[in-house]
C-alpha cells in the first residue's frame, strides 16, 4: 500500500513536470491543436509513454525540490544565527547541518521501528508535503511557459485562455511555497513528538542514552 501510494505521488509530480516542459515546447512551436487524428489513433500508446516518462521525471523533480527546499532552508536559518549571534566558521556550519540531519534520521528511524500507527501519520504528512514541495518547483515554471505561449502565439482563440492559465498557475506556485512552509513545520514538530512519545513507552536502557537529546527537553512545544 505504501509503495503504491509513493508511485502515485511521484507519477503526480512527474505529470505536473511534464505540463510545463510540453508548455516549453508549445511556446517555441506555437502548435494548431486543432488537428487531432493523430492523438486519437495513437491514444493508448501515447498514454504508455507519458506515464513512463512522468513518472522518471517526478523522481527528478522531487529531488530537485527537496534539494532546493533544504538549502533555502538552511540559508534562511544561517541568515537569522548571524543576525542574532557572532559569526561561526564554515565547518562548525556544516558540523551543526550534519548533526541536525543525523537527528532527523535517528527519530524517523526509531518511529518507524517502534510505532506502525505513527509512522503512517508521519508519512501522510510526508506525503503532502513532497506534493507541495514539489509543485512549488512545478508550477512558476508551469506559469512562465505558459506566459510565453500567450505571448507568442498566432492563434488569437488561445490568449485569453492562456493568459488565465499563467494567473491562476502564478496563484498555485505562491499557494505551493506556503503550504509547503507550513507542512514542513508541522512535520517537524509532529516527528518530534512522535518520537518523545515513542521514547516514553519504550525508554532507552541507561546506557543507551537518547542519541538525539530530544527525550530530555521539556514536552511544551
Amino acid at each position: 500500500m505504501a509503495t503504491t501510494a509513493i508511485f502515485a505521488e511521484i507519477l503526480v509530480i512527474g505529470i505536473w513536470c511534464l505540463t510545463w516542459i510540453a508548455l516549453a515546447i508549445a511556446s517555441l512551436t506555437d502548435p494548431d491543436l486543432g488537428s487531432e487524428v493523430f492523438l486519437k489513433e495513437h491514444a493508448a500508446v501515447i498514454g504508455v509513454v507519458v506515464l513512463a516518462y512522468a513518472y522518471s521525471a517526478g523522481i527528478v523533480v522531487d529531488r530537485i525540490a527537496d534539494s532546493l527546499w533544504r538549502t533555502g532552508i538552511g540559508f534562511l536559518k544561517t541568515l537569522r544565527r548571524l543576525s542574532k549571534a557572532k559569526p561561526v566558521s564554515s565547518n562548525t556550519k556544516k558540523a551543526k547541518s550534519r548533526s541536525a540531519g543525523e537527528k532527523v534520521r535517528t527519530m524517523r528511524n526509531v518511529v518507524r521501528h517502534q510505532s506502525e500507527g505513527l509512522t503512517s501519520f508521519l508519512d501522510y504528512v510526508r506525503s503532502r508535503l513532497r506534493i507541495a514541495r514539489s509543485l512549488s518547483f512545478n508550477a512558476p515554471l508551469a506559469g512562465y511557459f505558459a506566459y510565453q505561449w500567450h505571448a507568442s502565439t498566432h492563434v488569437d482563440a488561445y490568449k485569453d485562455p492562456l493568459l488565465t492559465v499563467t494567473y491562476v498557475l502564478a496563484g498555485l506556485a505562491v499557494a505551493s511555497w506556503y503550504a509547503t512552509f507550513q507542512i514542513g513545520r508541522a512535520y517537524d514538530r509532529n516527528l518530534a513528538n512522535a518520537y518523545k512519545t515513542t521514547l516514553r513507552y519504550a525508554k532507552p536502557q541507561k546506557d543507551e542514552p537518547d542519541p538525539t537529546g530530544i527525550s530530555d527537553q521539556n514536552d511544551e512545544t
